[in-house]
Parts: structure tokens; sequence; C-alpha cells
């Protein structure tokens, strides 16, 4: 998993979106006084959620 820290990733979004969605790799994104978030592919997201029962 790649992680980057939110300045980065804002900087370099579209990027940042095309090795989530090309590679299926998560990317953590790095606040400093936030807690952390990350960005996956919407199909793998779709797949976590419906394989745990979770609804957003």
């Amino acid at each position: 998993m790649h992680s980057i820290n939110f300045t980065d990733a804002r900087k370099h979004f579209a990027d940042t979106m095309k090795r989530v969605t090309d590679d299926a790799e998560p990317v953590r994104i790095l606040r400093r006084e936030a807690p952390d978030v990350m960005m996956v592919d919407a199909e793998e997201y779709e797949a976590l959620t419906d394989r745990n029962g979770v609804s957003l």
C-alpha cells in the first residue's frame, strides 16, 4: 500500500487516482491534525462493503 501526504495528494490528484484505479492499489492519505483516509477503487470498495454487509 502506498502512502502520500495530503498536500502531495492534492497536487497530484489525477496521478493518485490513476494509481488506485490502474494498479488496484489503495492509497493512504496522511493528514497532520486529522485521521488519515484511504482512497480505494470503487469496485474494490463495493466488494468490501458487500462482503461485510456494510451499507452507507
